[in-house]
């Protein structure tokens, strides 16, 4: 198909002049590559630091956070109702028993009929998290298409992207989709993941000193801190900074902000 290739360079100048990852650009490709030629698709591309919603043609709503990736049809066709994402989005979807609905990520494929729940998927993240808040789905593995594992509401599915283990928990649902509505919840998270959420939030470069990246505080120790509404960075920051205690952050001459020990 003449056309796709065309698709990809486009994707790809994109991405680099709205700082998104290129793999997510070259998995988006993967995606359409997979579909017919008769089917025309909608690109949407969340830059970091902002965050759009998205109507799609059966009615159900999606709301994509920063740094997202989501392709979805024109109309829907088939047996059926598939889209992808690469990134984190909040997915409100029409009930049809008819046609299921397929959100495709890297890893991972979520199968639903009708629900809400929230979906992370970064390319260089760790972890593809799904987080039920009504309804039900089932989640499978890519390399183990006929082995499902279940959700119901107030649970959330952890997938190890490197190792393949799933983890199967529950929790309060809402707190993981607090994003849609402004918050910002960081639930036992390392350091190096809350920095990284800051980074495409607030569309920042936040870089640790040398002497803290081997550190158990960054790497290996989990925190939780909340923030009801979308404060500043510099604030965010005071609270993260203390909440790990003897580490500050300081702002560099390139406007980048860098991680280091208090001394």
């Amino acid at each position: 198909s003449s056309g796709r290739p065309a698709y990809l360079y486009r994707w790809a100048y994109i991405a680099v002049f709205l700082f998104i990852p290129l793999i997510s650009i070259v998995i988006a490709y993967m995606y359409v590559e997979h579909h017919t030629q008769e089917i025309r698709f909608v690109e949407c591309i969340v830059p970091k630091g902002e965050q759009k919603q998205v109507t799609l043609p059966d009615g159900s709503i999606i709301t994509l956070n920063s740094g997202s990736i989501f392709l979805y049809p024109t109309h829907f066709t088939g047996d059926t109702r598939s889209v992808y994402l690469s990134g984190e989005g909040h997915f409100a979807v029409v009930p049809d028993k008819k046609l299921p609905f397929v959100v495709a990520t890297d890893h991972l494929d979520i199968c639903v009929l009708g629900t809400q729940f929230n979906l992370q998927a970064y390319p260089f993240d760790k972890r593809t998290i799904t987080t039920l808040e009504s309804g039900s789905v089932a989640v499978r593995n890519k390399n183990q298409p006929d082995s499902f594992i279940t959700l119901e509401p107030n649970q959330q599915l952890d997938y190890e992207n490197k190792s393949g283990k799933f983890n199967k928990i529950d929790i309060d649902a809402s707190v993981y989709s607090g994003w849609i509505r402004g918050e910002m919840n960081f639930i036992s998270q390392s350091l190096r993941e809350i920095l990284r959420t800051l980074e495409r939030s607030y569309a920042v470069s936040i870089h640790l000193s040398s002497d803290l990246t081997e550190s158990n505080r960054i790497n290996s120790d989990l925190y939780t801190i909340k923030f009801k509404h979308r404060d500043d960075i510099f604030h965010v920051l005071d609270i993260v900074t203390k909440t790990v205690g003897g580490i500050t952050y300081k702002v560099e001459k390139d406007e980048s902000i860098s991680i280091c020990p208090i001394k």
